[in-house]
């Protein structure tokens, strides 16, 4: 009596087992699609935050830019701020992919002249029949952000004023007058120094960047590398905070410190930047591996 119960129990097993086979194929297709459009939205968003972090330090230093050169904060900061924004991302940022020009060209700090910064990247598909909607596997995405040249003021001391020569009353006849009796001379007074003007300071802008983007614990040696703008007659100071908890090492008041962090984890790095003008912070976070 049992034998055509289980005969019906070993079909809806095979059954079971076919649907699968069929199936399984259609999800991964499904989730390979979903994963290559996060990939996708994720890798344009990275490139362009990264045109207009590029733009804004262009905006302020707009010479400091060499075509193809790698991150220099002393003659490359335009291409240090792309790298900083488009740290840890799955699309990689090369200096053959950025693109600078000015309007006027060349670049120069006047009033109306406006930079243009262009960031691309190869993003490359898992999915085999996405590329039909995109024009093939590997395609650039890129972004342009425009921004216009900054023009620092100049600031000149005040003019003394001349005092004008009073009119002096007509002589009148006077007796002779009798002799002074000499004395013994004093020490000649010193002239005190005229004060300098005190410059006029607007608050900094903080930035920075980091190499390696990530390391392991207790090997990798961080080294954070200044970006911040100040004008010349108002000096910074800086504070660091590495965001691990681990006391005074995990502080820093140099300009570009290093830090080994001896556990894994995502920290916080925080740079406070200050001026006689005031203040400006900058975070940005880092991975480190077992």
């Amino acid at each position: 009596m049992t034998l055509p119960w289980r005969r019906r129990r070993a079909r809806t097993r095979g059954q079971a087992i076919v649907e699968l086979a069929l199936f399984l194929p259609l999800l991964l297709l499904l989730l390979s699609t979903a994963a290559d459009l996060g990939r996708i939205f994720h890798s344009r968003i990275t490139v362009s935050n990264a045109a207009r972090a590029g733009a804004l330090e262009a905006s302020r230093h707009p010479t400091s830019y060499v075509s193809g050169g790698a991150c220099d904060p002393s003659v490359n900061r335009i291409f240090c701020a792309i790298v900083a924004e488009s740290t840890g991302s799955i699309l990689t940022v090369t200096p053959l992919s950025v693109t600078v020009a000015c309007t006027p060209s060349p670049c120069a700090e006047a009033l109306g002249n406006t930079i243009a910064v262009t960031v691309s990247g190869q993003f490359h598909m898992i999915t085999p029949f996405m590329g039909a909607f995109f024009g093939g596997q590997t395609f650039t995405i890129s972004s342009t952000a425009t921004a216009q040249i900054a023009v620092k003021p100049v600031i000149t001391p005040a003019a003394t004023p001349t005092p004008t020569p009073s009119s002096s009353p007509s002589p009148t006849p006077s007796p002779t007058p009798s002799p002074t009796p000499t004395g013994t001379p004093g020490p000649t007074p010193t002239p005190s120094p005229t004060p300098s003007p005190t410059p006029i300071c607007f608050p900094p802008t903080a930035d920075f960047a980091f190499t390696p983007s990530t390391g392991k614990k207790r090997v990798a040696t961080f080294v954070f590398t200044d970006l911040s703008t100040t004008a010349p007659q108002c000096p910074l100071t800086w504070s660091w905070n590495f965001g691990d908890g681990a006391g005074s090492s995990s502080t820093s008041t140099l300009q570009n410190p290093s830090h080994v962090y001896q556990a894994q984890g995502v920290y916080t790095i925080t740079l406070v930047v200050s001026n006689s003008g005031g203040n400006h912070t900058r975070t940005r976070n880092v991975t480190v591996t077992p």
